[in-house]
């Protein structure tokens, strides 16, 4: 059975991308879109037609996603963009009580991983005096900073929020400091890295996106894990990496 989506962002970037991705999927179809000229009337048509939705925009673009929430009954609801203030996640995860619904930070399958690394054994270095450094690295076109995908890394790492975070130093780093550094520059799709360092030695784990298809890929990936569940609102901390990878195209 092929599931009807729709494209909350459908002229953009990731909207192009994720085109691609449904055009040789076996289990969507594309019902349409919305996009900056797309009317009100069609909008409305559209999402009460389909089965999925995914929303790649800004947070204006998932505001305005929102205001058709009366539609949004027994659907599959996948939000893709960061940067969205604490009214606006209420909101979504309010919507759970009807529907299937996530907050994806970043869609693709290495950065799920990264995160269920940093959980099992961030603290355990944490603990054992390493001090943690988080960069991240994208576009010049990127809003906001620092970016979802490294603040879902510090919730990894930092699960109760004990740490505080710093960009800069200026005197001693403290123990219970957290980097959080940012850069923006040319054409990068993203790169996140965590490093752990200690008097003696350093471990880095580093994510590198070399294009944007591969969160296409993660995000059709999570759409079918998310349809096999109940009502809901969820996260990453919700899915385990045998369900992600068993929802992986068998050539990726």
């Amino acid at each position: 059975m092929r599931h009807s989506l729709w494209i909350h962002g459908l002229s953009g970037k990731m909207g192009h991308e994720l085109q691609t991705a449904v055009t040789s999927s076996e289990d969507f179809v594309l019902e349409g879109g919305s996009a900056l000229e797309t009317t009100a009337e069609s909008t409305r048509s559209g999402l009460k037609k389909c089965a999925v939705i995914v929303d790649f925009t800004s947070p204006k673009g998932t505001e305005a996603l929102l205001a058709y929430s009366e539609l949004f009954v027994g659907k599959t609801i996948l939000f893709c963009t960061t940067g969205l203030d604490a009214s606006t996640l209420e909101k979504i995860k309010k919507l759970g009580a009807n529907n299937n619904v996530m907050l994806a930070p970043n869609t693709s399958i290495g950065v799920f991983l990264f995160g269920k690394i940093l959980s099992a054994y961030g603290q355990i270095l944490f603990q054992n005096n390493f001090d943690i450094e988080i960069v991240e690295t994208h576009h010049r076109h990127k809003i906001d900073s620092p970016s979802g995908t490294a603040k879902f890394l510090r919730a990894a790492v930092d699960p109760d929020q004990s740490l505080s975070p710093r960009s800069d130093y200026n005197g001693v780093r403290k123990k219970m400091d957290i980097g959080m550094h940012a850069i923006r520059g040319g054409g990068v799709a993203g790169e996140h890295s965590v490093r752990f360092l200690s008097d003696s030695e350093e471990l880095e784990i580093t994510h590198r996106a070399f294009n944007r298809s591969l969160f296409a890929t993660g995000a059709l990936a999570l759409l079918r894990i998310l349809q096999k569940k109940s009502h809901g609102f969820y996260d990453y901390g919700d899915i385990s990496p045998a369900e992600m990878l068993k929802s992986l195209p068998v050539d990726v």
